[in-house]
């Protein structure tokens, strides 16, 4: 269902799968490679199915931190839910977000620190 090309199909078929949690091994994959998709609908959809895994989607941090510093660049509203992800997932959301954008630019930097605090409030 992942597959499809409609992407309400895509969508639902990643949300129903994120509220089952059931076969993250094949699971967690899919919802991962949704990440780069064109409609930014189906990616929100797979970020926030991917957090109900919590650190069974793992595996997935590398993907979501590069579509956060697109998100970033973009400024396409998917910041809050990535990082609200990356909490789900991984205990070191922080350090790791930390880590991945310690050689970027100094402002995207400090906002993505910024909207992190928002976030743990």
């Amino acid at each position: 269902m992942l597959g499809r090309r409609v992407p309400s199909i895509k969508i639902l078929a990643g949300q129903t799968l994120g509220n089952l949690r059931l076969r993250p091994e094949t699971v967690v994959p899919g919802l991962t490679a949704l990440l780069g998709h064109k409609n930014l609908d189906v990616v929100a959809g797979a970020v926030e199915s991917l957090s109900r895994f919590g650190p069974l989607a793992a595996p997935a941090v590398p993907q979501l931190l590069t579509e956060l510093e697109a998100a970033m660049n973009e400024c396409n509203g998917l910041t809050e839910c990535l990082i609200r992800s990356l909490l789900a997932i991984t205990a070191d959301a922080p350090g790791q977000i930390r880590s991945y954008f310690a050689e970027r630019d100094q402002d995207l930097r400090r906002q993505v620190r910024a909207v992190l605090r928002a976030q743990m409030d």
